[in-house]
């Protein structure tokens, strides 16, 4: 679990990230998704770039040397600061938070969506279309399978919960039921 200080200090390297960004947003947001990727799906490039024992400047020439020219150069410039400053292992919640802030700018709002069986495309698509007309927002489906739920799904939207689980409505049920006084 994270700390709130920790959150805090993720927050604000990607708020500067994303003043920074300026008119190239579009671009920035694909590179922090793309950074993102690699820091999850390639152990050793977080594990040389937290490594204790190499100097600060081996740990930045690396860096240029693999991606200098291939992403916006302000990228090289904040990862040597994340090093400089001992912060390079915030990268992953820096990331995610900038990646927030820009769908928040681009006009994209998350639902999680928890269902028993996974949706067919269809259903995907209707729920989609019916969610964007409710939000009046374009939105990005994070689906999750959770056979626990019984049947039904429930959609979360920022701090709205929508729960119409077979699961709910059962423990509304027993509830109505454990009320009714008995004679």
């Amino acid at each position: 679990m994270r700390k709130v200080g920790e959150s805090r200090i993720a927050r604000r390297y990607a708020v500067a990230l994303f003043k920074a960004a300026g008119g190239k947003l579009d671009i920035y947001f694909d590179e922090a998704k793309h950074f993102l990727e690699i820091w999850r799906r390639e152990p050793s490039f977080s594990r040389l770039l937290l490594a204790p024992h190499l100097l600060t400047e081996e740990k930045k020439g690396f860096l240029e040397r693999f991606f200098k020219g291939k992403v916006e150069p302000v990228w090289l410039g904040f990862f040597g600061l994340l090093i400089d400053k001992g912060r390079i292992g915030y990268f992953p919640q820096i990331a995610e938070n900038f990646i927030l802030l820009s769908e928040e700018a681009k006009g994209i709002m998350r639902a999680r969506v928890q269902t028993a069986v996974a949706l067919a495309s269809k259903e995907t698509e209707a729920l989609k279309a019916k969610l964007e007309k409710k939000t009046g927002r374009k939105i990005l489906l994070l689906l999750e399978v959770k056979p626990e739920l019984l049947g039904g799904m429930v959609v979360i939207l920022k701090d709205q919960i929508i729960d119409g689980s077979v699961r709910q409505r059962l423990n509304e049920l027993r509830e109505q039921l454990l009320a009714v006084k008995v004679a």
